[in-house]
């Protein structure tokens, strides 16, 4: 949604991006570092704002613990004339992200 509007915004493109490795425990990449790491699909949110990116699910071997191992991720979120964002993903499942608000770029 528009951050100042608090309206939805139709053709934003978002995507998940894979985590980067970095030398720094907890180090967050760039934006643009980011979308290196991406993987398909990237979607197009509608009308509404609202998009869906489909879960993608891996077989690992997580010792010692009988859970499942949380993904990692970010999801970045993209449209023309707004500064993109970026949001951390940490997740053993489909998760709703909430709202993302883009703010409008300044001219």
């Amino acid at each position: 949604m528009d951050a100042q509007t608090h309206s939805p915004i139709s053709g934003a493109k978002a995507v998940v991006c894979y985590p980067l490795p970095s030398p720094y425990e907890g180090e967050q990449p760039t934006i643009e570092e980011a979308l290196t790491n991406t993987r398909p699909p990237q979607v197009t949110s509608d009308s509404n704002g609202k998009f869906f990116i489909r879960p993608e699910h891996h077989w690992i071997i997580y010792f010692p613990s009988p859970e499942m191992a949380p993904a990692e991720g970010f999801l970045v979120v993209r449209r023309d004339s707004y500064e993109p964002e970026m949001i951390g993903l940490w997740t053993d499942g489909v998760v709703n992200v909430g709202s993302i608000s883009l703010k409008p770029v300044m001219k």
